[in-house]
């Protein structure tokens, strides 16, 4: 069966805070791990993080990780 992220071979099915089942290679599931590890870092750190985001993979993948990033804490809120 494959990912419904990713479309590659399942190789251990992980659940999205958006509902989906991915695999855990992708893409989708590290955005959302990589959220909560820069969720962990002290204000300054995680500012310093999203330049670097940015200047290395562009505004689009900073916005994606940002908009992660959100999501992440809202759930945490609730």
């Amino acid at each position: 069966m494959g990912c419904l992220g990713c479309n590659l071979i399942e190789l251990q099915a992980v659940s999205l805070i958006d509902g989906r089942t991915v695999c855990n290679t992708c893409p989708d599931w590290r955005i959302e791990c990589e959220a909560r590890e820069v969720l962990r870092m002290p204000l300054e750190a995680r500012r310093e993080y999203l330049e670097g985001v940015e200047g290395k993979r562009g505004t689009a993948a900073c916005d994606l990780l940002k908009e992660a990033i959100k999501a992440q804490w809202q759930l945490s809120r609730s």
